[in-house]
């Protein structure tokens, strides 16, 4: 029987160590094939982005792989026009809700190599797929200037504009 601290490791080591750095790889590269990420995206997908931008601003499903790869397209573009070079996690929580599901909190700092792009405040639903691969369900993302996760709360919401 998989333990709590197991399952929640397991995920940290998913998440933070091999999709972070796919994501990354992928904002900053327009040459690579961005349907690598469906590996950890599949739909039906939940996204829920508030953004200033309302080309970004998202509250539906992606129930297709070509309505997730629209997704990240638009989340893509202003990063690569702003010269994005990567995502610095300021602060993270991991839950494990069941062996097969958890949740994942963090503060992402998006930066160019001078600036930072952008301030999220993120939250993943994460499953265990029948096939024993963890995958995204459902992405939150609302901004923020807040340095963690509980400050972010305290904060409240940003309204886009």
């Amino acid at each position: 029987m998989t333990s709590e601290l197991e399952t929640v490791q397991e995920i940290g080591r998913w998440f933070f160590d091999d999709y972070v750095p796919l994501w990354n790889e992928l904002a900053r590269d327009a040459t690579r094939d961005p349907a690598v990420l469906l590996r950890y995206w599949s739909p039906p997908l939940h996204f829920i982005v508030e953004d200033p931008d309302t080309r970004r601003t998202v509250n539906g499903w992606a129930t297709t792989e070509e309505d997730i790869l629209a997704v990240l397209r638009e989340q893509h573009r202003p990063l690569r026009a702003a010269s994005y070079v990567d995502t610095t996690v300021l602060d993270r929580h991991i839950f494990a809700y069941t062996p097969n599901a958890g949740g994942i909190d963090a503060i992402w700092s998006r930066r160019s190599t001078t600036t930072e792009i952008e301030r999220l405040l993120v939250h993943f639903e994460v499953r265990r797929h029948h096939n024993g691969r963890w995958q995204v369900t459902s992405i939150v993302a609302q901004a923020t200037s807040e340095q963690t996760i509980d400050a972010a709360r305290a904060a409240g919401f940003t309204e886009p504009n």
